[in-house]
């Protein structure tokens, strides 16, 4: 924690859909949330059946590992992009410094071509790799620019396209990104001030994760009713009901039986809470 302090508790990530801001997955992450966007997207895409859908994550999600991975299954980020950084405050930011896609260099703000030198440095979650020039040595604005002897340096993650790509994203859409505000906070909001869930009463992952998806359902029944109305909801929680009690009391070996009525088809419980 910040000024030397300790912390003993649980990181909770959770995701929540947009349109009824309901909980649909949480579960205990890492000490930082560096590595939990991708785990959380696909199981969200796994559990609501779905092919393509955007996030949207602050940005301490902000990962390139974790956009590759999330590019690839056919999610589409917009997380928080980090800050640019330079060597220091009074130093000439990276974000000055345009990067030539097509032939791999950067060019510095007096035009000249910065090259990748040496092999790529190993980053344990990724490679980056070290662009730098020799013409810093005789450069007019190298005081402006780095305090480092050997001259101006910039290291780009292997990952820097996806991440380029989602800054883009968030810039060009900054109204669709402030969402994420509407979409997530209500509902802690609720748990923890309404309800006083400020704390676990419980320990160890999995029976800290019992009580947290406990709180969740809880929130999320009263969510639902909220939204359709008690008569309503009462007449999806019975269709329900019947669904899971033929499950529990039918012997594996006829259950094939089941699948004769329309109402117990393996895949018929989204068309009962519809």
């Amino acid at each position: 924690m910040n000024n030397n302090g300790t912390d003993v508790g649980y990181c909770i990530q959770a995701a929540t859909d947009q349109k009824h801001k309901l909980f649909v997955h949480a579960e205990i992450g890492a000490i930082t949330d560096k590595r939990e966007l991708a785990p959380i997207a696909l199981e969200v895409k796994h559990l609501l059946d779905l092919k393509h859908f955007n996030t949207l994550s602050d940005a301490g999600y902000s990962t390139g590992d974790q956009f590759k991975i999330c590019k690839e299954a056919g999610v589409v980020t917009y997380s928080a992009p980090m800050p640019s950084t330079a060597p220091s405050s009074d130093c000439i930011p990276t974000s000055e410094f345009i990067y030539n896609r097509e032939e791999d260099f950067y060019l510095c703000p007096t035009g000249q071509q910065m090259k990748q030198n040496g092999k790529p440095i190993n980053r344990g979650n990724y490679l980056s790799y070290v662009y730098k020039t020799s013409s810093c040595q005789t450069c007019s604005i190298r005081q402006e620019c780095t305090k480092n002897k050997l001259g101006r340096t910039i290291e780009r993650s292997g990952y820097q396209d996806v991440i380029d790509e989602n800054r883009e994203r968030v810039l060009a859409n900054p109204e669709y990104y402030k969402l994420r505000q509407q979409i997530i906070e209500h509902q802690f909001g609720i748990l923890k001030r309404q309800w006083g869930f400020t704390f676990t009463l419980l320990k160890r992952k999995k029976n800290v994760m019992s009580e947290v998806h406990l709180l969740m359902m809880a929130y999320n029944l009263t969510r639902m009713i909220a939204i359709i109305g008690i008569n309503e909801f009462k007449r999806r929680l019975g269709g329900l009901s019947a669904y899971l009690l033929a499950l529990i009391t039918t012997p594996e070996n006829n259950f094939a039986a089941l699948c004769r009525f329309k109402m117990f088809k393996p895949k018929s419980l989204k068309s009962i809470l519809q």
